[in-house]
């Protein structure tokens, strides 16, 4: 048997060779990492070779591309002039009320810039108008005076690019109890109809405006519509000096004081208002609770949404949600106040309609062609785009008329528009004119100047 001594020597000289074997492979797995590092460096520096002169190549095309966007955005600035201006442009200073019948194509909501390796390009971020949708912000409360400025901005921008009178406020702001629509309540000096009076703060108000707005879409569906035009856009260019004025609804703070049912009729508006010209400005705020069994989805769906992500405002488009989004703020309250009183102004004078009477008139070939045998029938004016309003009298009940309104309502021009319609459209075989005159003959003094046939007496003044 092999003694004691033995063993200790051989598992000595086992150990030596295991610490040897150990040794040389520490020693190779060093050569291998250095050798792997080396290659690596190699193949590295080949690559960025590679890569710099890829670039180098490429560098000549960017360079084209870059410069022709950066002129088509030019082209697309210089064709939209002020509206897609920012407002520290000179232009603002000569600003004036949009002339009758111009409809911006888009909104300005802020501008857009694009990083790239060897560029920076700066877009102003344009919202459509005609026909798209609205806008919604989704911000907590850290963001939410940006949100509101930047609502703030787009509505103003609205006032300024549409003919005066021809856009009208609602504004709902539970919150700010008005403040956030302050700025715009100087419309109401001018037309309380501008801003629905004021702003709306309380659920069953707010519930009740939505509710306003949801009957205008149906009457604007269901009678001026219909299956025959496309929008509100095609039945105005029609309807010409009756077009519909376009509603904006402004919500500050959704969903605070709102209802369930406000909530639903909020999404009716957004999803169904564009065509019948009807547009929704709504601000979020993320950090509140909805009503119960609401969901946000709902209304992002229907509009074009502006979130904030922590560190800034994302367009949440494709082609623009990797781009840097920077809100428009108003303008300061000198060109602010100057504006809206500018619009208000112009919509007061704007809102006296005057219809062309050839439009209501009958042709020459069917004067004194009307039969009063079977009752009388008269065009007073026009009844959307393509009817006309008749007075029906000498058919069952409808025997007598009474014309009321206050002083400057028309009165006396629907008067002269009957009298002159009938005597056109009924021979003097057909009708009799008893013209009673008590403004001592100055209203009616005309049809004796010049003899109308039709009247049989004429009034002689009260002593």
């Amino acid at each position: 048997m092999p003694s004691v001594r033995n063993i200790e020597r051989q598992l000595q000289t086992h150990i030596a060779q295991l610490v040897q074997a150990a040794a040389d492979a520490g020693h190779w797995r060093d050569r291998w990492i250095e050798q792997a590092d080396v290659e690596h460096q190699r193949r590295v520096a080949d690559l960025e070779v590679r890569y710099q002169q890829a670039l180098t190549d490429a560098k000549p095309a960017y360079d084209v591309a870059i410069s022709e966007a950066a002129d088509r955005v030019r082209s697309v600035i210089q064709a939209a002039g002020p509206l897609a201006a920012p407002w520290d442009d000179a232009s603002w200073k000569s600003w004036v009320p949009a002339q009758e019948g111009s409809i911006p194509p888009f909104v300005r909501l802020g501008q857009l810039v694009e990083i790239g390796c060897w560029h920076r390009l700066s877009q102003p971020a344009l919202l459509p108008f005609v026909g798209a949708r609205g806008v919604l912000f989704k911000a907590p409360g850290a963001a939410r005076n940006t949100a509101v400025q930047g609502a703030q901005s787009v509505l103003l921008r609205l006032l300024a690019s549409l003919p005066p009178g021809k856009v009208r406020l609602t504004f709902v702001d539970p919150v700010g109890l008005g403040q956030n629509a302050a700025p715009f309540m100087h419309l109401a000096d001018y037309d309380e109809a501008l801003v629905t009076g004021k702003a709306w703060t309380e659920p069953q108000h707010i519930e009740q405006r939505l509710a306003d707005l949801t009957e205008h879409m149906e009457n604007v569906i269901q009678k001026y519509l219909r299956n025959q035009f496309a929008g509100i856009e095609d039945y105005n260019t029609q309807a010409g000096e009756v077009a519909e004025p376009y509603r904006v609804l402004a919500v500050f703070d959704f969903p605070a004081n709102f209802t369930e049912t406000s909530a639903r009729r909020l999404v009716s508006i957004a999803q169904n208002g564009p065509r019948c010209g009807v547009y929704a400005v709504i601000l979020a705020d993320t950090d509140k609770s909805l009503p119960h069994g609401f969901n946000l989805a709902d209304l992002e769906r229907a509009a074009t949404v502006i979130a904030w992500d922590g560190a800034r405002f994302v367009w949440q488009d494709p082609d623009f949600k990797d781009c840097q989004l920077e809100l428009d703020a108003p303008p300061d309250a000198a060109l602010f106040n100057r504006m809206v009183n500018a619009v208000g102004a112009a919509a007061k004078e704007s809102s006296r309609v005057e219809v062309p009477f050839e439009r209501i008139a009958p042709p020459r070939k069917q004067w004194w062609q009307g039969d009063s045998g079977h009752g009388l029938r008269v065009a007073l004016g026009p009844a959307g785009a393509r009817k006309l309003e008749y007075l029906d009298l000498g058919a069952g009940t409808a025997q007598h008329a009474l014309a009321a309104g206050k002083t400057g309502s028309g009165k006396s021009t629907l008067l002269h528009t009957l009298i002159t319609n009938l005597a056109l459209s009924y021979s003097p075989e057909q009708v009799e004119l008893y013209l009673v005159d008590f403004k001592k003959g100055v209203e009616f003094k005309t049809y004796a100047a010049h003899a109308l046939p039709h009247a049989r007496h004429r009034h002689r003044e009260r002593a």
